[in-house]
């Protein structure tokens, strides 16, 4: 993601490591400060639609409970302090409790970990790209000298390809997460800027941020009783994706991926079931650069 960055100013004559420095903190100021703007707002409404919650399932139990009173159903949902009750008495639901606790636990330490993890990758990319000249210079002697030059313009081209891909998601993710929380901002959402920012990130791989975005904005309309709302904030975020679509994907990835949008989706959906979310992630550049190879192969 940087190693241009570095590269132009290495060529303007900064030193390559005071050029990292640099460009590691223009990164570091451009993300935390807007997160710092938007943290106090954000947990705001993240605290509201928590503390919604219980109010929000009564809505769906009396919304329940008239839908099959006109269908002439018995449906009786409680979710009261004895209800649960009795279903805690019942050993396989403590299990099951007992195991999904268990997993909860778990997640917090995988979360911790990640956490130690992403600090150890600052660092190590931090001196990956001070040191990227060499690294290469190392990788390519390792090659046969009579292919050498053909794997490393390949290897380039793969690599130049991956690095404009994840350039050009991270800029369209943050077109639509900001366009989602303003439109839904004017259209009166409670929480818009929750349902932007789950947009924005969830964006990053192809096609799943208007679906989750959208299906929670009508989620917490619906629950707020009002439908004109839902109807609203659908169609406004169904205006943000044609933009995305049609508009900022195309002049952020540029000619990147020439990859059709059917091939994108099995890709991605392919990746999903490998890898989950990782797999999902990196399916496109993957496919892109396994295209890249193939081609080159067929010359």
């Amino acid at each position: 993601l940087l190693a241009p960055a570095v590269g132009l100013l290495e060529r303007r004559g900064l030193p390559r490591a005071a050029g990292t420095a640099l460009v590691v903190a223009a990164l570091a100021v451009a993300v935390t400060v807007p997160a710092l703007l938007i943290a106090p707002l954000l947990l705001e409404q993240v605290s509201g639609v928590l503390a919604g919650l219980p109010t929000s399932l009564e809505g769906v139990e009396r919304e329940l409970a008239a839908l099959a009173e006109r269908l002439g159903l018995d449906v009786r949902v409680r979710l009261d302090g004895e209800a649960i009750t009795r279903w805690l008495r019942r050993q396989e639901n403590r299990d099951s409790l007992t195991g999904f606790l268990s997993g909860v636990g778990t997640g917090a330490a995988a979360v911790g970990f990640g956490l130690v993890l992403t600090f150890a990758g600052v660092v190590i990319g931090f001196y990956a790209l001070v040191d990227l000249p060499r690294i290469r210079s190392w990788a390519a002697g390792l090659l046969p000298g009579r292919r050498r030059e053909e794997i490393t313009g390949v290897a380039a081209r793969c690599v130049e390809a991956t690095g404009a891909y994840l350039r050009g998601q991270l800029l369209v993710a943050a077109f639509v997460g900001v366009a989602s929380s303003l439109a839904l901002w004017a259209v009166g959402l409670r929480y818009w800027l929750f349902v932007g920012v789950v947009a924005g990130v969830t964006n990053l791989v192809p096609f799943v941020g208007p679906l989750v975005g959208g299906a929670l904005a009508v989620l917490i309309a619906l629950l707020g009783g009002d439908p004109w709302q839902a109807l609203w904030a659908a169609l406004a975020l169904t205006v943000v994706q044609q933009v995305e679509s049609q508009v900022v994907a195309p002049l952020a990835l540029g000619r990147v991926v020439r990859l059709p949008p059917l091939v994108v989706l099995v890709v991605v959906l392919a990746g999903g079931v490998v890898a989950g979310v990782l797999g999902m992630l990196v399916a496109v550049p993957l496919t892109t650069s396994a295209r890249i190879v193939a081609r080159h192969l067929r010359t």
